[in-house]
């Protein structure tokens, strides 16, 4: 039977994208507004838009409260990008904003002139040996990366996989049942594929 997944609509862009992505992996998948969050075992919070507009929509809106208490009754909530991003407590793109507070630390800009975008490599290097079957899996694959910001959990211990690069940042945390990916998955061909594969048998 297919694991049934909500991709939660906070919208923003991609969730067609996503959707298609969650359904080639085997998943029965709906798009779902914050009042339908119950019906769900598993729940995506996905990845295009900004802190500023996002966040205070998932406040208004009720959805944060849902997925606080998603997460507490010990369902699995997988964050793409900015859906990582609104799972930490603050942003500096939004200083007046609340994040999800799912993990401690905060989200902060690149410093670059514009967005990152392109294929990087995801590794453990220089984080150590952490327990992570998610990160086993995705250790040594190439992911799409589109982003301006960057988050910075408070516990190191979060942090399962760093991307490749000379500067690396957190590719992949996770805290209870959240997982958060500053890549992503829908747009990663093979690689991506796999992970979303491994993501719904989990659990």
């Amino acid at each position: 039977m297919p694991r049934k997944v909500g991709v939660l609509d906070i919208g923003t862009g991609n969730l067609k994208s996503i959707k298609r992505a969650f359904e080639r992996a085997g998943a029965s998948v709906d798009i779902v507004s914050p009042n339908r969050v119950v019906d769900f075992g598993r729940l995506v919070l996905p990845g295009v838009g900004s802190f500023a507009t996002t966040a205070p929509l998932l406040k208004d809106s009720g959805l944060a409260g849902s997925i606080r208490d998603h997460i507490s009754a010990g369902r699995p909530l997988l964050g793409i990008c900015l859906g990582m991003h609104l799972a930490f407590e603050s942003s500096q793109e939004a200083p007046n904003e609340v994040g999800l507070g799912l993990i401690l630390g905060h989200v902060e800009r690149l410093k670059l002139k514009g967005a990152r975008t392109g294929w990087n490599l995801v590794t453990r290097e220089g984080i150590g040996e952490s327990e992570s079957n998610l990160a086993s899996i995705a250790e040594g694959n190439y992911y799409f990366f589109n982003h301006s910001y960057f988050a910075i959990p408070q516990r190191q211990d979060t942090v399962k996989l760093v991307d490749g690069s000379s500067s690396p940042i957190p590719a992949l945390v996770e805290s209870g049942t959240f997982v958060g990916v500053q890549f992503h998955p829908e747009k990663s061909q093979h690689a991506g594929h796999r992970f979303i594969s491994s993501w719904l048998g989990m659990y």
